[in-house]
């Protein structure tokens, strides 16, 4: 199960607890739309950009594998991309080029050659056996569009 919230994605892990990016919860913004949709941050993990919540849900939960990402390997990234005015459910594919790269001091990320933009932040990082290995967190601005995920295990 994956919901828009806000300005960001969230998506399910287990009953009634779903993950996201940190910053989709925490920004000022998210903080006024996580009372709103009375969101209960249980777990953060600040330096990879990671969150878990409550939320009553009874739809089925998405996997979780805590593995490395592997060079070369396809992934796909499944949120809610703002997009002609208006946030809609996209899926893009793309392959992992570096793993363990330091985007920030201390903060090593999977990085994937998938134009996330705005949106796509606490989207799940899909593997070809529908597996969540990571979150997306973060995107270059300039040049070429990659995206940066945080991996699962963080949290």
């Amino acid at each position: 199960m994956i919901q828009h919230l806000f300005f960001g994605t969230i998506f399910l892990i287990a009953p009634n607890t779903w993950m996201t990016a940190d910053h989709v919860l925490n920004a000022p913004w998210g903080q006024y739309h996580s009372t709103y949709y009375d969101v209960v941050e249980e777990e953060q993990n600040k330096l990879y950009d990671l969150a878990t919540f409550k939320k009553e849900s009874t739809e089925t939960p998405l996997n979780l594998e805590c593995r490395n990402a592997i060079i070369g390997e396809e992934i796909t990234v499944k949120g809610y991309p703002f997009r002609d005015g208006q946030y809609q459910y996209e899926e893009l594919t793309g392959n992992v080029v570096a793993v363990d790269y330091q985007a920030y001091e201390g903060r090593n990320s999977i990085v994937v050659d998938i134009p996330v933009i705005g949106g796509f932040s606490g989207s799940p990082a899909i593997d070809k056996d529908g597996d969540v290995i990571g979150v997306v967190t973060d995107r270059t601005v300039e040049g070429e569009h990659y995206g940066f995920i945080s991996n699962i295990c963080e949290i």
